[in-house]
């Protein structure tokens, strides 16, 4: 577990640095199935398929966040069987229908709801963003009416304070699987010590809200940096992190492990 803030702000830098690397890259419980979902490379996501945390295909709901023209991981959810509402205000395409599960939004995700202007090379971008409490009640999704299976973040720096907002607020604690990108510095050089100090404190809120790391995603294709706090030696400022809810173990999850038994022996005949 991540020590209180008060032992955490006596940490130096470098003790910091090592916890949480070492933090962020441990699982914490295991997922016997675990389907990619989407591009192998950049912007696919793993999914749990384990009878404890998996979806009903006939009633899965999921909210991505964060697409830049990239549905691969939306559309596989969607062959799997879910509803998916999908989220960017940066792509110039309005809200629409893809197929029949995908409905996708032009607005993006923070703390609270919000107007961005954000400055581009010819025109200025106008971004609408709302809360996940908003987007809930806006869509009929609040926990009252209907649990959402799965939330996928990847919103460049935004996870911070949305998901801390969220996770406040109890807007997620319905949620079986949470998946999100963790930016811990956006620099070249050695994060700051404030920088690690938020991201802990935002998996300590992970943590206390039942979610557990399964699986955790190194990007060092665009996030490496040499530490300089250890003498040169790689790390990565972005992970993909997903996790489970240990609170949320579905009922039926034995029910549900001998009807994976049988979807496996039906794999084997068909290969």
């Amino acid at each position: 577990m991540i020590p209180s803030k008060e032992v955490l702000e006596r940490m130096s830098h470098k003790e910091l640095q090592a916890f949480y690397h070492s933090y962020v890259n441990s699982p914490q419980e295991t997922c016997s199935w675990v389907e990619r979902m989407g591009l192998i490379t950049d912007g696919g996501w793993e999914h749990c398929d384990d009878p404890r945390w998996s979806c009903n295909p006939d009633n899965c709901l999921v909210y991505s966040y964060g697409i830049a023209f990239d549905f691969s991981y939306d559309d596989d959810m969607a062959k799997f069987g879910c509803e998916v509402h999908a989220f960017d205000p940066s792509m110039k395409t309005q809200s629409h229908l893809r197929g029949t599960k995908v409905h996708f939004h032009n607005a993006g995700v923070a703390a609270t709801d919000k107007v961005l202007t954000r400055m581009g090379d010819k025109n200025d971008q106008t971004w609408q963003l709302y809360s996940i409490e908003t987007q809930r009640k806006l869509l009929n999704h609040t926990a009252a009416q209907r649990r959402i299976d799965v939330v996928k973040m990847d919103v460049e720096g935004y996870e911070l304070e949305s998901l801390s907002a969220a996770l406040d607020a109890g807007m997620l604690d319905d949620v079986r699987q949470l998946n999100f990108e963790s930016h811990v510095s956006w620099h070249d050089n050695d994060p700051t010590r404030e920088e690690y100090l938020k991201f802990l404190e935002l998996f300590r809120k992970v943590y206390d809200r039942g979610f557990r790391i399964y699986l955790t995603h190194r990007n060092y294709v665009y996030s490496a940096f040499k530490s300089s706090l250890y003498l040169g030696k790689k790390r990565v400022k972005c992970h993909e992190v997903h996790t489970v809810n240990i609170n949320l173990l579905h009922a039926d999850w034995a029910h549900r492990l001998t009807h994976r038994h049988h979807r496996m022996q039906q794999i084997k005949k068909k290969t």
